[in-house]
């Protein structure tokens, strides 16, 4: 199994060198983190602005009110994807 793992950790390496994103240039973003992010981001044209990324990747705030309550925490909505917000924090 160990074999296998470092098999898949240098094809995705080689991958990731191949494709020559500017990605790996972030500090903390190494070849598994860049392809889960490249990978869960797809093409990035299909995002208008940088706010829908935000909101795909469920990093967007969000504000929870009723009536005349308006709450003094404001936490991250969460409903997007799982890996990419897992990947983007765990690079932070």
């Amino acid at each position: 199994m160990e074999k296998q793992i470092d098999e898949l950790d240098e094809f995705i390496k080689s991958i990731m060198i191949e494709s020559n994103s500017v990605i790996l240039t972030i500090p903390g973003i190494g070849f598994l983190n860049g392809a889960m992010i490249l990978g869960e981001i797809g093409y990035i044209s299909r995002f208008s602005n940088p706010s829908k990324l935000l909101a795909y990747a469920g990093l967007n705030p969000t504000v929870n009110q009723s009536g005349q309550f308006y709450t003094k925490t404001i936490r991250m909505s969460k409903r997007g994807s799982k890996l990419l917000r897992y990947a983007l924090i765990n690079a932070a």
